[in-house]
C-alpha cells in the first residue's frame, strides 16, 4: 500500500511539473548561436565599462600630449597714484660726515629737477641761481664748477 502511496504522489508531481513547464514553453524562443552571442553582447555591462575606461584612457593621452603644445600666457600689472611719492627724511641730523655735501646736493638737484628746473630748460645762469639760493641753505652745487666752466 505503501509503495502505491509513493507512485501515486510520484506521477502526481511529475504531472505538475510538466505542466508547468508547458506554460512557460510558450514564451521561450529558439535561437541559433549567433542570435544569442549578439544578444549577450548587447546587454553585457561589462563591455559598456570597458568602452567607457577605453574613452577616459584617450582623453588623459589627449590631456598628456598638450603639455607640448604652444602656451599663451598674458599678464597685466598696473599701478596708479593720485600724487608723485614723497620720500620723507627724519627731522634730525644724518651723520654723513666728508660724504654729506654731495649727497645734500643730490637731493637738491633732484627737487630743482621735479620743479622743471634744469639747465636745459631755465638757462644756465638761472640754474646757478636757483642753484645757488639752495646754496644758501645749504644744499646745490654750481653748475659751472661741476663742469669745470
Amino acid at each position: 500500500m505503501q509503495k502505491k502511496k509513493l507512485m501515486f504522489c510520484s506521477l502526481t508531481v511529475a504531472l505538475i511539473l510538466g505542466m508547468i513547464s508547458q506554460a512557460f514553453s510558450d514564451d521561450v524562443q529558439k535561437l541559433g548561436i549567433d542570435e544569442a552571442l549578439s544578444i549577450a553582447l548587447q546587454n553585457n555591462r561589462q563591455r559598456l565599462v570597458s568602452k567607457a575606461g577605453i574613452e577616459i584612457a584617450e582623453a588623459q593621452h589627449k590631456q598628456a600630449i598638450s603639455a607640448y603644445w604652444p602656451q599663451v600666457k598674458l599678464e597685466v600689472t598696473g599701478t596708479r597714484m593720485d600724487q608723485a611719492p614723497n620720500f620723507v627724511f627724519p627731522s634730525q641730523r644724518l651723520p654723513l660726515g666728508s660724504q654729506g655735501k654731495p649727497f645734500a646736493e643730490a637731493i637738491a638737484n633732484a627737487q630743482l629737477a621735479k620743479m622743471g628746473v634744469t639747465p636745459d630748460s631755465v638757462g644756465l645762469d638761472a640754474y646757478n641761481a636757483a642753484c645757488g639760493s639752495n646754496r644758501q641753505s645749504g644744499a646745490g652745487p654750481e653748475l659751472s664748477e661741476d663742469l669745470g666752466l
